[in-house]
């Protein structure tokens, strides 16, 4: 039985495009996009920041420092989450899934992804529990992540559906006992539903 249906955030609810903000700063700064990469994106940097390591101010200082970018934060902060843009047909499966199922949030983000994402997400506040990495201290694929989601929730983790496009995380969701599969699309994910007895 499924008591807990949980979404991920980029690559599911919204679509994150790292290149959009790659291109951009690589044109700003006269630096290759790899190099753009390594200084905003990288897995080293991506969890330092997800995980609240690193301040925002913070991250941000050193990614502009990295690329030789004189431009104000703001500016930074934009060209930075303009990756994130709405799903439609996955905002139409949340409010059908919301009807029938209490709804959860697992996602590894920083801080200004994580504002962008509630601007951009109407339902937001439908989700309970809301397991946001650098709110937690932990970032999936480690198991502690998924252990924080079934105690906030009060659900066991055979009872907690996930979905992610990493399958990485997919696995070590897992591997924790939850139900869990890899986004990659929405067909697959209502066949994944009436397989797993998830109505909508």
């Amino acid at each position: 039985m499924i008591s807990l249906v949980t979404f991920d955030i980029g690559g599911v609810l919204l679509f994150a495009d790292k290149q959009i903000a790659m291109h951009e700063f690589a044109r700003l700064s006269g630096r290759s996009e790899a190099h753009v990469f390594e200084a905003c994106f990288s897995p080293e940097r991506e969890r330092l920041h997800e995980t609240g390591e690193h301040s925002w101010p913070k991250f941000a200082e050193m990614a502009m420092q990295d690329l030789g970018l004189d431009i104000p934060e703001a500016q930074f902060k934009d060209i930075f989450c303009s990756i994130l843009s709405p799903n439609p047909l996955m905002f139409d499966m949340v409010e059908r899934v919301s009807k029938r199922h209490r709804i959860a949030l697992c996602s590894n983000t920083g801080p200004a992804h994580w504002e962008r994402a509630q601007e951009l997400m109407p339902f937001v506040d439908a989700f309970d529990p809301l397991i946001v990495s650098f709110e937690v201290g932990l970032m999936k694929p480690d198991r502690a992540i998924f252990d924080t989601l079934s105690r906030t929730s009060g659900v066991p983790h055979e009872q907690i559906f996930f979905t992610d496009d990493y399958l990485e995380n997919v696995e070590s969701a897992r591997l924790a006992g939850l139900q869990a599969v890899q986004f990659t699309g929405v067909d697959q994910l209502l066949a994944d539903f009436e397989r797993l007895g998830v109505e909508i």
